[in-house]
């Protein structure tokens, strides 16, 4: 119950053991400066089944919480 409470309240609830055990993966997305309204400071969590992301990769996924997102699986 401890470690629930520590993912939950530090965001990290969607590190998740069944998502592992489907062949996901949790990919941190940093923009650039030049992504407009999505600078530096702004960073986003990925589940996806992907090894990587390359920078110009485009994805689509859907919007978990701010910033976890999952991706569609074509």
């Amino acid at each position: 119950s401890i470690i629930v409470f520590l993912f939950y309240h530090l965001n990290y609830h969607y590190i998740n053991v069944l998502f592992a055990l489907r062949g996901y993966r949790v990919i941190a997305v940093h923009p650039d400066a030049a992504a407009g309204k999505y600078g530096r400071t702004t960073s986003f969590a990925v589940i996806t089944r992907r090894h990587n992301l390359l920078p110009k990769d485009r994805i689509i996924a859907y919007r978990l919480s701010n910033t976890v997102y999952l991706e569609e699986d074509l």
